[in-house]
């Protein structure tokens, strides 16, 4: 049974506690007694209208509730979304309860005058849907609280997975031979290069280590580190490895994932042939409000250590901050790497 079918029963049943209570005054004061014929047919009647009266009313607020959060959910105006409820959801319910208020009266309401039957039964619906509105609200922030605490848990484990990922692969044993001995060919060619590479370098781990505890970064910040690192890989490739860096200047202050960039050109260089007949050419340029990394397709026959877990770490990351995903798009030349640029106002 769903959440919104089980307030409809429950305020229905509710509709048993009136009856109850008057036919309980009402023996109490001497005006009605048990022995009297119609005790038991008019408290029958009165059980089967009230829990009518209720479960009408429930569910009127419970389909302007859905049809409000549509129109004005919290996420975009919190006070039109507020006035809606104390305003809207009432005036439905109010609207929807007169007809049975006078069904009632022509029944058996006869005691009372038919406003003040009327104004009775207003009163009644009015404070019934506060409450309604009190729980169905309730249930909604209590949900999307728990769904925060899902997400930020999730995030944290996500993110903790990417900077043990970063770490390792940029202080892996491979990554420290390969940029060494890069080092020690370039200090007997050229010192000026040399020095420039060791800068570089230092500058790489001076990145990583001061934003692991990010999960975002702007644009502008990342292609900095970039072009450091792809420094020191044109050193170590040569004429084998071409990059080609346009960015928009209005998109620098967009967000991306801390080291999506290096793990998207890593990427291509481990699955891709990197040679002076058959250099790897790898464009990094901006498309609407994606920043695309492609390169030129020349698969290597053999990849080692490649599980996929950088990619699938990527997705999930966006995944967590907002509802654009990532693609990744292989076509007959080239393969193409899509990642949203990410506004600060729609982070989750």
């Amino acid at each position: 049974m769903k959440i919104n079918q089980k307030i409809v029963f429950y305020f229905g049943l509710g509709g048993i506690l009136p009856v109850i209570y008057f036919a309980v005054e009402g023996l109490y004061t001497g005006e009605k007694a048990l022995s009297a014929p119609s005790f038991y047919s008019n408290v029958l009647i009165d059980l089967i209208i009230s829990c009518t009266m209720t479960t009408s009313v429930s569910w009127l607020v419970l389909i302007s509730l859905k049809r409000v959060d549509i129109i004005f959910p919290w996420e975009k105006n919190v006070w039109k979304r507020f006035a809606a409820d104390v305003l809207i959801t009432p005036a439905i319910a109010v609207i929807g309860v007169y007809p049975l208020a006078l069904l009632t009266y022509n029944l058996y309401g006869h005691d009372s005058t038919l406003n003040g039957h009327i104004l009775k039964n207003i009163v009644i619906t009015i404070v019934l849907d506060l409450i309604l509105v009190a729980i169905y609200e309730g249930v909604y922030f209590f949900k999307q609280w728990k769904q925060s605490l899902i997400k930020s848990a999730r995030l944290e484990k996500e993110n903790i997975s990417s900077k043990f990922e970063a770490l390792k692969n940029q202080i892996n044993p491979h990554f420290l031979f390969n940029s060494l001995n890069t080092l020690s060919s370039l200090v007997h060619e050229d010192a000026d290069k040399s020095e420039a590479f060791i800068e570089e370098f230092a500058r790489i781990y001076r990145y990583v280590l001061e934003n692991q505890e990010n999960v975002v970064v702007p644009l502008d910040k990342e292609l900095k580190f970039i072009h450091s690192f792809m420094y020191l890989q044109k050193i170590r490739f040569g004429d084998s490895l071409e990059s080609d860096i346009k960015i928009d200047t209005s998109k620098l202050e967009m967000l991306v994932p801390t080291l999506s960039l290096q793990l998207l050109i890593e990427n291509a260089i481990k699955h891709n042939k990197v040679t002076k007949s058959d250099p790897l050419k790898i464009k990094i340029y901006v498309e609407g409000d994606f920043l695309i990394v492609e390169n030129n397709l020349q698969l290597r026959k053999h990849v080692y250590n490649s599980t996929g877990i950088g990619l699938k770490n990527l997705k999930d990351r966006y995944g967590l901050m907002t509802d654009i995903k990532p693609e990744f798009i292989v076509s007959e030349h080239a393969y193409i790497a899509k990642i949203p640029l990410i506004a600060e106002s729609t982070l989750y």
